[in-house]
């Protein structure tokens, strides 16, 4: 199976968790490349402080850019992707869009 059906697998599965998109953004964006986050909601129970700061950050300036690494180490705690729209700032057509917890388009393999 390639990697794109990987992903897409990973990404298919309901409910979406941070730990699925992590493993997605990690098979196809090095670790140094920034993500520009234009939306994101999840759902949290624990550890969600970073969570809800990204949270609060990208709804007040419309946009926020991490380095993957830093954005995995966030995404990671988050029980349900509600919202996601990310994009590579190197490669803008290589993004991710998650809506209503599904999956609505990948296009991380560009």
């Amino acid at each position: 199976m390639n990697e794109i059906n990987k992903s897409n697998n990973l990404l298919s599965e309901f409910p979406i968790t941070g730990q699925a998109v992590c493993n997605a953004l990690s098979a196809a964006l090095e670790d140094s490349e920034y993500c520009v986050i234009i939306d994101v909601e999840t759902l949290c129970s624990s550890n969600c402080k970073e969570l809800g700061n990204l949270w609060h950050k990208v709804s007040s300036t419309d946009e926020e850019t991490l380095r993957v690494t830093d954005l995995l180490v966030i995404l990671k705690n988050a029980h349900q992707v509600i919202r996601l729209d990310l994009h590579s700032q190197k490669v803008p057509q290589k993004g991710l869009f998650i809506e209503d917890g599904v999956l609505v388009e990948n296009t991380l393999y560009l």
